[in-house]
């Protein structure tokens, strides 16, 4: 899927430091994140995909295709 970003993201495609910080785990240093920035306006496909409901919720992205 790719999605257009309504606001600035920052974002970790990494899955285990994903799941590390969704089970509430924050003290990860910042360069074992891999974080990625996307301003308004970018199409990205590579956002976390269990990121992806809450960010649609939230209006932070819109989805612009299947792939």
């Amino acid at each position: 899927m790719r999605y257009r970003v309504i606001v600035g993201l920052d974002y970790s495609t990494k899955p285990t430091i994903i799941r590390r910080i969704l089970a509430g785990e924050h003290d990860i240093p910042w360069e074992e994140r891999g974080m990625k920035r996307a301003e308004p306006g970018a199409i990205v496909d590579d956002l976390p995909p269990q990121s992806v409901p809450a960010m649609l919720a939230k209006g932070q992205i819109e989805v612009i295709d299947g792939g």
